[in-house]
This record gives C-alpha cells, sequence and structure tokens, in this order.
C-alpha cells in the first residue's frame, strides 16, 4: 500500500492506495508540506505541486504582539510624565 492524498480544495485527507494503483485527480501522491508555519493554500494540477504561504510562526507573534502592548504602555506612562513636567513650570 502507498499513501495519496485526496485534494479538496486547501484541505486534504490521507488515504492508502495498492502499489500499483494509478493515481488521478482529485488524489496525489506528492506529499504536502508538514511545516508548521506553511499554510496550504491549494494545489496547483498543473504543475503538481502543492501552493503553500509561509506564516509567522504562533510563539512569535504573540512575543511581538507583547512587546508591541508594552510599548504603547510605557508610551503613555512618557506622555502623562510629561504633561506633569509642563504643568509643574
Amino acid at each position: 500500500m502507498k499513501t495519496v492524498y485526496k485534494v479538496s480544495g486547501n484541505t486534504y485527507e490521507e488515504w492508502q492506495a495498492p502499489e500499483n494503483a494509478i493515481v488521478v485527480r482529485p488524489f496525489t501522491e506528492i506529499e504536502p508540506p508538514q511545516d508548521e508555519n506553511m499554510m496550504i493554500a491549494g494545489y496547483d494540477w498543473e504543475n503538481n505541486k502543492w501552493i503553500a504561504v509561509e506564516g509567522v510562526p504562533v510563539a512569535k507573534y504573540d512575543s511581538l504582539n507583547r512587546m508591541a502592548g508594552q510599548l504603547m504602555l510605557n508610551l503613555a506612562k512618557l506622555q502623562k510624565d510629561v504633561n506633569n513636567l509642563k504643568g509643574a513650570e
């Protein structure tokens, strides 16, 4: 038996087929990308390859989001301190 993939839009299902089976659309023998940062956008039947888009790792996205939030808090505090200094003059 060999593993084949039934493609449906940007998703797929793994199937088993006999070794000598001819694989035709909507099935392919080409393994989909397994990288967690890759998002499958579809399958290019003309060139017989997966269409995938690389994304930002979730951990990095969360980290950058927290850093941006902390930066905004510090900026707001700095603005408040500047306003207090101007008012003390």
